[in-house]
């Protein structure tokens, strides 16, 4: 994040508790995702619902064109 204006590059942070405040049609099209996980890999509890969200058909389709990647961290 901090290195991102050097680049050229603008950032912003989130958290999965937020995802329903989020405007994810502003222009972004790169997202990088980055979780915990636990068990079996499962979500940890405060990301299930952006999870849910994130499956969902109601989400639009912010993701339709978009580069992403997610980073587990198990």
């Amino acid at each position: 994040h901090g290195e991102s204006p050097k680049r050229g590059l603008t950032c912003a942070l989130y958290n999965s508790e937020d995802f329903a405040k989020i405007d994810w049609e502003a222009g972004s099209r790169v997202f990088v995702f980055i979780c915990s996980s636990t068990g079996d890999g499962d979500p940890p509890q405060k990301a299930i619902k952006f999870w849910r969200w994130l499956r969902s058909t109601d989400r639009g389709k912010f993701l339709e064109g978009a580069k992403f990647a997610l980073l587990a961290l198990g």
